[in-house]
């Protein structure tokens, strides 16, 4: 039998669908869902994040039937608590959900399958009262039942531990009243691209929040009294919720000076720290057992692990790591995760527990000589710096790296054909990034250090993880000092320019770049120079001051057409293009942008759709509305390929613009509401206007 639409206004949400097999509740209705597994206990922080899930339920709410389900995807790495923030979040938004809750762990990441959706859809299906023997034999049918069952309802679906989109998808609900919260440790980028899901990414805890956590288990009056000890304790944790859980449950059966007498544990015998008098249950006992059982290649592999720079890894920087091929690398890591010496987390990802982690690390200091030890980080790092230039240059072309001379074995970096590929390759190895050049510093390799936070800047500027951004340049800023390479210094300079810019800091902006010029210019660098003039233009483009900013942007435009970059000869013409914009010169503005088009087109996205955002612009300006309606459409499309969020929200808002004096209001206030969830998303100060906006047209303003 087919199953009907599940949007049925001619029948009422609580009248029984007798057409639709299985979706007629019993006589006696059934309890409503209430499968929230308990809150975790002593939860701390995440106010931004909870803030954020509250956000978007609430839109939803206001927008009725017309909107769509919103779905939030809650990623992190493991520990970080992922499933503590979703549960956490659906016990205090209860009574939003009147049709109760509904939560599945669908095992993406424990031993074992990954949870099937049709049987997860058959246990939600008899919850929701359907009789066995209605349940549909299949996927597609069962997922309808679902979906009609839920349509007219308020139902929160937490959907944790998820291994791919293609496992969530079914579970989803059909119709505006319901919400999704997935959680997993993959990026799940498809979920956000078809299904437009809002991504959360949880990081670790901040300073403040793990030290909450330790007062709240160990008792504050023995954190407040001693703050020192108890930030030296979280770091020494790692913020991770985890890892803070167990060194707090070891103070907290100290009767004075728990804090400090936890630490001189970590300090002096490490391991030993949060082990048992019972060898069966010591923590570094029980690994050695497995250890010891190893054979010779994997215990190698197993230590050199311990070496690796961030969280987890894939195969390929493993098999930097090791010095071996792609092929004997997946062989040995099998090997060690049948051991249960590693955790498999994905397609060809692994990743060894903190303490695993501590231990293989003790044992590369033990077995492995100092030179040994410095040549195995650089050929990760290495590796991480090579495969990290080539992702920079799919998502933004012509960006221009300095080499590395490098004598030790090189291993070839991955090789990308496509956008997504790049960001993705990104996104999965984030937190080994961040790390690396860190790591790099302190084994001396500053050559590396230096030039990998450059590589990553299309990342930063795409995702904007502010924080991650400045302490990797930081870092990079000192090694390119340390080893006195003055073009490395003006690079770094620059960027940290950039991201001073997107956070309004204007006056670092301008000393950061005006420093990387002078050294660019010292050094005869003129792709240096080139990038600090177009961070010049743009500084001043935002601070209104156009005559400054059209001086600085030709003189870039100059040097590109120099060098034959496109890239960049597109970044001016479109700085070039908005200020002209902004002094009202709207064909000079307009043959700025479509050049900018022409030098970038089937070369660098991310610049197009600015220059198709700002032809919208000025094609508003001029009262040519469908012209302005199809640029912003023509760049939202690319922008979403992009993943510029940035772009994004601009282009919504200025399209709400156009949408409105078309007499489009209802798309207009769908436009206005994507982009201040977008701004909100990037923190950034452009939420308010959005939402002033907003404010406005609901209180009769149609001006």
């Amino acid at each position: 039998m087919d199953a009907v639409p599940p949007d049925r206004p001619d029948v009422p949400a609580d009248d029984p669908v007798d057409d639709v097999e299985g979706t007629s509740p019993s006589a006696s209705e059934p309890a409503l869902p209430r499968q929230l597994p308990p809150a975790i206990g002593n939860f701390v922080g995440r106010t931004h994040e909870l803030g954020r899930l509250t956000r978007l339920q609430q839109l939803a709410e206001s927008a009725g039937r017309a909107a769509a389900v919103p779905i939030a995807m809650i990623t992190g790495t493991p520990g970080v608590g992922k499933t503590a923030l979703a549960v956490h979040w659906g016990h205090q938004v209860r009574d939003r959900f009147p049709g109760g809750s509904l939560y599945v762990n669908l095992r993406g990441h424990d031993p074992g399958t990954p949870a099937p959706p049709e049987q997860v859809l058959d246990g939600f299906l008899r919850t929701l009262g359907v009789p066995a023997e209605k349940i549909a034999p299949d996927l597609e049918q069962r997922a309808a039942q679902y979906r009609s069952l839920l349509d007219g309802r308020r139902v929160l679906v937490v959907l944790d531990n998820a291994a791919s989109a293609e496992q969530v998808r079914p579970l989803l609900p059909g119709a505006a009243g319901s919400m999704a919260v997935v959680t997993s440790r993959n990026t799940l980028s498809s979920l956000a691209a078809r299904d437009g899901a809002y991504s959360i990414g949880l990081d670790r805890l901040s300073e403040a929040d793990a030290i909450a956590l330790l007062g709240q288990i160990i008792g504050a009056d023995e954190v407040d009294a001693a703050p020192a000890a108890a930030a030296d304790l979280a770091r020494r944790c790692a913020y991770l919720p985890l890892a803070l859980r167990i060194a707090a449950q070891r103070a907290a059966g100290r009767p004075r000076h728990a804090l400090t007498e936890v630490i001189a544990d970590l300090v002096q015998r490490q391991l030993d720290a949060l082990d048992t008098d019972d060898d069966h249950t010591a923590v570094r006992t029980v690994f050695s057992w497995s250890y010891r059982a190893l054979p010779d290649e994997a215990a190698r592999a197993f230590r050199l692990l311990g070496l690796h720079p961030g969280p987890d890894t894939g195969v390929h920087a493993a098999a930097a790591l090791i010095d071996s091929s792609p092929a004997e690398t997946r062989r040995l890591l099998d090997a060690l995760t049948g051991a249960h010496l590693l955790e498999q987390t994905g397609r060809d990802r692994y990743r060894l527990h903190d303490l695993l982690r501590l231990y293989a690390a003790e044992l590369a200091e033990q077995e492995e000589t100092a030179q040994h030890r410095a040549q195995v980080i650089r050929r990760v790092l290495r590796w991480y710096l090579d495969t990290a230039v080539a992702a920079a240059g799919i998502l933004f072309p012509d960006t221009a790296v300095p080499l590395v001379d490098d004598t030790w074995t090189i291993h070839p970096p991955l090789d990308f054909t496509t956008h997504q590929q790049a960001l993705t390759w990104y996104d999965t190895e984030y937190h080994n990034l961040v790390a690396a050049p860190g790591r790099a510093a302190e084994a001396g390799h500053h050559d590396i250090a230096w030039r990998l936070p450059v590589a990553l800047w299309i990342f930063f500027f795409l995702r904007k993880h502010w924080t991650d951004w400045f302490a990797t340049h930081r870092v990079a800023l000192a090694s390119a000092r340390q080893i006195g390479d003055g073009v490395g210094e003006g690079r770094v300079l620059s960027t940290l320019g950039e991201v001073h810019r997107l956070l309004a800091r204007f006056p670092d902006s301008i000393d950061h770049q005006e420093r990387a010029l002078a050294i660019a210019r010292e050094f005869g660098d003129r792709a240096g120079q080139e990038g600090a003039l177009i961070g010049l233009g743009t500084v001043y483009l935002d601070l209104r001051r156009f005559d400054k900013s059209i001086d600085y942007l030709r003189r870039a435009l100059a040097i590109a057409r120099e060098l034959g970059n496109e890239t960049m000869q597109g970044w001016s013409l479109n700085g070039l293009g908005y200020a002209h914009l902004h002094l009202d010169r709207y064909a000079e503005s307009a043959e700025y942008f479509q050049k900018a088009v022409i030098a970038v087109h089937g070369v660098n996205s991310l610049i197009e759709a600015w220059a198709l955002h700002g032809l919208s612009c000025v094609y508003r300006y001029l009262r040519r509305l469908k012209d302005s309606l199809d640029y912003g459409m023509q760049a939202l499309a690319l922008n979403r390929r992009m993943d510029d969020l940035w772009c994004q929200g601009e282009v919504l808002y200025n399209l709400g613009k156009t949408q409105h004096a078309l007499g489009q209001h209802v798309a207009a206030h769908r436009s206005w509401e994507k982009a201040m969830f977008v701004f909100q998303d990037q923190r950034t100060p452009r939420a308010a206007q959005v939402l002033a906006r907003l404010k406005a047209i609901r209180n009769g303003d149609t001006t």
